[in-house]
């Protein structure tokens, strides 16, 4: 599926987009089916359409933590940029031996609504995060 998703000879679709994003979120379609309170077969359709209604679309960005206009700006690059940030700050911050650390600077161009929209599910990592250790936290008592 993931080569699929970064073949650019195929056309980006509103289909990609929801498979994308729902790949982002590590959702297989019987999960998502579950939060918009739909089928897998339904969600299979919608992954292969080429334009989904608002509607639809934005009850599957919100299930997604995404913004009906994040969702429908995805792209290969957005994608592909959102990972070389990742596996670049990771390289930033690997420390080898404790008085050096590597350091990595590409500069692959900067998006405002794409850094808005990666705070934003940034706190939400960070917000389940801390739900999940108060609850640990609670448990080991």
């Amino acid at each position: 599926m993931e080569k699929e998703l970064f073949d650019t000879t195929k056309p980006m679709t509103d289909g990609v987009r929801i498979q994308m994003a729902r790949a982002m979120r590590n959702k297989n379609q019987t999960e998502l089916g579950n939060l918009i309170g739909v089928s897998k077969q339904l969600i299979s359709r919608l992954e292969k359409k080429e334009k989904v209604d608002d509607k639809k679309m934005a009850e599957i960005a919100e299930a997604l933590g995404f913004t009906l206009e994040g969702l429908r700006s995805l792209s290969r690059e957005s994608i592909m940029q959102i990972s070389y940030n990742f596996y670049d700050n990771s390289a930033q911050n690997a420390t080898f031996g404790s008085h050096c650390t590597q350091t990595v600077n590409h500069n692959y161009g900067y998006d405002p609504k794409l850094a808005a929209e990666h705070a934003s599910i940034y706190e939400k990592v960070l917000q389940k995060n801390a739900e999940k250790a108060g609850k640990a936290k609670n448990t080991s008592k």
